[in-house]
């Protein structure tokens, strides 16, 4: 079994502030067991998305940046390797589309993570768990905490297992 840290975190609009932010949530969440921990979609700048060509490319995340580096050392540090266990993500838009999640488990996933950054309100919940008996695999989904002068996504956070499907 494994156990699943949803980080109902709110950003703020700074990346780095985020990352230290996560780092410290990430390693609280090892030390209460969990061997993966969940962020709400768009954690790295809060979805604070600038409408300017070049601002908003100051905000990509680059796979070989510093974002992504410390977060995988933070893995090998916080060693919560349990075996192997192939993992897909999707984004919350993803899982409106049955294509998706099928595509990720054709290929081995046997958990797929969406970050989400809606309301995690009864239709979506529906699609979560459509895909996940489609599938027959575990979908684990997690959403923004509620903030001062911050949309609400309800604090959410939501597993999917088939075999409770029946």
């Amino acid at each position: 079994m494994i156990k699943i840290a949803f980080l109902q975190l709110l950003p703020s609009e700074c990346v780095e502030e985020n990352m230290e932010k996560g780092i410290h949530y990430c390693k609280e969440a090892r030390k209460l067991g969990a061997d993966i921990s969940l962020f709400p979609e768009m954690w790295s700048c809060g979805y604070h998305i600038p409408h300017d060509l070049e601002k908003l490319n100051e905000l990509a995340i680059p796979a070989d940046g510093e974002f992504v580096t410390r977060y995988a050392e933070l893995a090998k540090e916080l060693d919560t390797a349990k075996g192997k266990l192939k993992v897909g993500s999707m984004i919350c838009y993803d899982r409106e589309f049955p294509e998706s999640a099928r595509i990720r488990m054709l290929k081995g996933a046997e958990l797929a993570l969406v970050p989400n950054a809606c309301p995690m309100e009864i239709n979506r919940l529906s699609q979560l768990r459509g895909r996940a008996y489609e599938n027959r695999k575990q979908r684990s989904s997690n959403a923004k905490g509620k903030g001062e002068n911050r949309p609400s996504c309800f604090a959410s956070g939501a597993v999917s297992c088939p075999d409770r499907l029946r």
